[in-house]
């Protein structure tokens, strides 16, 4: 299903919440660095010391290990998350990768259901991966990586209740407008 929020994609009803990109991941950066220097480094001394025997192979090498970063680089820049006022989807260049409908949590303690874990800091601020467990099995549903508070605490919001100050309908906490009245919350 192709997913392009507010053209495509969303249900009738639905509004996108919150959204973030996916961000690059340290180690991605680090090995391209290390491959590029090291690699070239390694192949220039092969093929002076040794010969283009070497040399050659260990070119191929470095090839594969460029390909193989560069596909992870694209695959985590092309990942979108998108939390709307009825599911979490997990969207990878305009297709649905992954989504959960939050009903499965309405109303329930969702701190047993998420595991949030910081990986790094960026500009002194963490950087955080989000486990989000089945309230049924405890298998882990989805896994959001490289987010900062914002979205934790948009996350976090996952399951409480908001009642409307106009028709004291209950709604969900990440509901921009009452679902019985459609006043603002």
């Amino acid at each position: 299903m192709t997913f392009n929020p507010p053209e495509e994609g969303l249900k009738p009803g639905e509004n996108v919440v919150w959204a973030r990109k996916r961000g690059t991941r340290f180690w991605v950066i680090f090995f391209s660095m290390m491959l590029g220097i090291g690699g070239a480094v390694g192949t220039i001394n092969a093929f002076v010391f040794v010969g283009l025997a070497l040399a050659l192979p260990l070119l191929i090498l470095m090839a594969t290990g460029f390909f193989f970063i560069f596909r992870a680089f694209m695959r985590g820049r092309g990942t979108k998350y998108y939390l709307t006022n009825e599911r979490l989807i997990e969207a990878r260049k305009g297709q649905i990768v992954k989504e959960i409908s939050l009903e499965r949590f309405r109303g329930k303690s969702l701190s047993q259901f998420f595991e949030k874990k910081v990986i790094g800091t960026v500009n002194d601020r963490p950087v955080y991966v989000f486990k989000i467990c089945d309230p049924e099995s405890g298998d882990t549903l989805m896994e959001l990586k490289d987010l900062d508070t914002d979205s934790v605490e948009a996350l976090e919001r996952i399951g409480q209740i908001v009642e409307c100050r106009h028709c004291s309908f209950k709604n969900p906490a990440n509901s921009l407008k009452c679902s019985n009245c459609g006043a603002p919350l």
